[in-house]
């Protein structure tokens, strides 16, 4: 069963950064919960390429 955990947002000035992007929908959710606008994101980091870090951003596009 894999790990239900989301991504990271950082703001820094006018630029929003997601950092990696969890396994699931679970990302979607605590932003939604959290009044996040995802699609305010500008930028987006992936620790690496594993499912894990990345299967969230598929649910994004």
């Amino acid at each position: 069963m894999p790990d239900e955990k989301g991504g990271i947002r950082y703001e820094i000035d006018d630029k929003k950064f997601l950092f990696d992007a969890g396994y699931s929908d679970i990302m979607i959710r605590n932003a939604h919960s959290l009044g996040v606008d995802l699609k305010k994101i500008t930028h987006i980091v992936l620790s690496h390429g594993h499912d894990d870090h990345s299967v969230g951003l598929s649910l994004l596009f």
